[in-house]
């Protein structure tokens, strides 16, 4: 009896162990015209299989990646992921996100992902208008077009100001801020852009999100920054857009 109760132990254990096995994917790439992408560390259990996909975007243009529409075709089945934040990349830039699927049935060979969701952002009649906001604040908010944007953090020293602004849409197309094409002028007139490395924002009807500016060591012959009247001016920073498709892109999965 014992050996009977042994060896049915020893069973159930290794079959869950074979269903708990990781398969291990080759990373891939692909080009898709103004962005090459890359998927890196793909693993697959029983249960799931999940990877990382960065998208570099070698245009001029911002793009967005709209990854819970990413479809990954397994043993002919497609699954989507169940809830996934689309992935905004500047010109020039490189951004990541890990996505996964639920099973079961996950742990194959080979598999695809077909990438039919990555988009140009296309902007609508230019630039939209914003006056210059003043430091210090006189008024906490702004106005632009169907954005609504709050000062939200409001730090001035001598050697750094750092601003964080709330802004939420309610136009009827999409909402596009580019913190990097902001700037701030001193009371001499000198203009300086934004240190902080920030990622276009983009918004549906309804959404809202936050972008941070900084500003460092600017020369106090200038204007002391944690005394003197200066001026966030934005350029060419608030927009209205639509979103453009790029062609569709299919990558097998391969054991390794």
């Amino acid at each position: 009896m014992k050996y009977y109760i042994l060896a049915s132990l020893l069973a159930l254990s290794t079959l869950a162990d074979a269903k708990g096995d990781k398969v291990k994917y080759k990373d891939q790439s692909a080009d898709m015209g103004d962005a090459s992408i890359r998927i890196v560390d793909a693993v697959a259990t029983d249960a799931y299989t999940k990877f990382k996909i960065r998208v570099a975007n070698k245009g001029s243009e911002t793009m967005v990646l709209k990854a819970q529409d990413i479809v990954f075709v397994v043993n002919g089945k497609e699954y989507k992921p169940a809830s996934e934040k689309p992935l905004t990349i500047g010109p020039g830039g490189e951004e990541s996100r890990v996505v996964n699927v639920e099973g079961p049935g996950l742990a194959t060979d080979k598999y695809s992902v077909r990438i039919g969701s990555l988009y140009k952002v296309k902007t609508d009649g230019g630039a939209l208008h914003v006056p210059d906001f003043k430091l210090p604040a006189s008024s906490n908010d702004f106005t632009a077009g169907g954005f609504k944007c709050t000062l939200a953090k409001q730090v001035r020293k001598t050697d750094v100001t750092e601003i964080v602004f709330d802004c939420y849409y309610s136009g009827s197309k999409l909402g596009l801020v580019d913190p990097g094409k902001i700037s701030l002028k001193m009371p001499n007139g000198k203009t300086y852009a934004n240190g902080h490395r920030s990622r276009p924002l983009t918004l549906d009807k309804g959404q809202k999100d936050d972008f941070k500016l900084v500003w460092k060591n600017i020369p106090v012959s200038d204007g002391d920054m944690q005394f003197a009247e200066m001026y966030i001016q934005f350029g060419d920073a608030f927009a209205d857009a639509h979103l453009e498709p790029v062609a569709a892109q299919t990558i097998e999965m391969v054991k390794e």
